[in-house]
């Protein structure tokens, strides 16, 4: 959801009655059954908000100096929403209001203001974690479930998708416990591992707009392996950390990122025997 605040002030020497603000909004991104505001009337049929002293009595009539704002919110169509994928968002905002002041003479006057902005809206990235044992590009070997001082590998998978814009400069980054063994990553997959802090690294590069959606998401794989405690035993520990996806919207210029599931010993993407992860009692 995105939250907006119209900020209005009287800038005249003379109070202003019966104040009323139209917002119009617009952009091919724009959710318009989602627009709300607590305190305006939503027209569905010009895809306006409408502020008037029935929905807020401040605008009844506004002293010299006084301020006040105006809140308002809507939501964005899901990427590839009907088929459809909106590269470079932007909603536009158009702004108007009017109001009555008594003027020098005896006639009331009519006072009016505009204003206009845009909104860029960042692309959505997500990061999808699979774990598997019986499938995947590896060759896992241990019991499963998995029990305590015996070696048990898995396959982590990495996904990612992104909505509308490029992001440039991607990475995923996580760290592995000090019970888990980093083994090995496929050639080219942009995979790093540093031993002494423990940190993997998934270098992507740019991502394109759909990725996921209307284009294949970028992935890739690594094999670890946990070698599990009896005090483990009844849990399903973590293999790594959250891994989190960081990039740079090349339309907005913002940092965009989002934190993935971490991977544990319960299987993801696969069933199988022990795919619930917990540790068994050693036999």
């Amino acid at each position: 959801m995105v939250q907006g605040t119209v900020n209005w002030k009287n800038n005249l020497s003379e109070p202003i009655s019966n104040v009323e603000l139209i917002l119009s909004l617009s952009g091919s991104p724009l959710d318009k059954s989602s627009i709300r505001a607590s305190t305006g009337f939503y027209q569905s049929s010009d895809t306006s908000i409408i502020w008037t002293k029935d929905q807020n009595n401040a605008l009844a009539t506004v002293q010299p100096g006084e301020s006040g704002n105006l809140a308002f919110s809507f939501e964005t169509l899901e990427p590839g929403a009907a088929g459809v994928l909106i590269t470079n968002p932007i909603i536009n905002f158009t702004l108007s209001v009017r109001g009555t002041r008594q003027g020098s003479g005896s006639s009331p006057e009519t006072v009016t203001g505009a204003a206009t902005a845009q909104a860029q809206l960042a692309s959505q990235v997500t990061l999808e974690t699979q774990t598997l044992h019986y499938s995947g590009g590896f060759q896992n070997i241990g019991p499963m479930p998995p029990q305590p001082d015996v070696a048990t590998s898995y396959t982590i998978v990495w996904k990612v998708k992104n909505s509308a814009n490029t992001v440039a400069n991607a990475t995923v980054s996580t760290t592995l416990p000090p019970y888990v063994q980093f083994m090995s990553s496929p050639g080219g997959s942009g995979i790093t591992y540093d031993q002494g802090s423990r940190t993997l690294r998934w270098s992507i590069g740019d991502i394109k707009p759909g990725a996921g959606y209307t284009v294949a998401s970028p992935q890739t794989a690594f094999q670890v392996t946990i070698v599990p405690s009896t005090s483990q035993v009844g849990t399903a520990p973590q293999l790594t950390t959250p891994p989190t996806l960081v990039g740079q919207d090349r339309f907005t210029q913002t940092e965009v990122r989002d934190t993935g599931e971490a991977a544990t010993t319960r299987l993801v993407g696969e069933s199988g025997t022990g795919s619930n992860g917990v540790i068994a009692p050693k036999q």
